[in-house]
């Protein structure tokens, strides 16, 4: 999603952050018992396995 700041730039921000889009099910469903979405955890563990080599 882009937005133009208070000096006329262009910024982004993930669309995710906003309410243009939907709720992920898995948030509304958990109600903030758990801080992290499983799709999530699965790219972290991607990314350190990655870092690791």
């Amino acid at each position: 999603m882009f937005y133009l700041d208070e000096g006329e730039d262009l910024r982004s921000i993930p669309a995710r952050w906003t309410s243009v889009i939907v709720d992920d099910p898995f948030v509304v469903i958990s109600a903030g018992r758990s801080l992290y979405r499983l799709v999530d955890l699965l790219e972290l563990t991607k990314l350190m396995r990655k870092g690791q080599r």
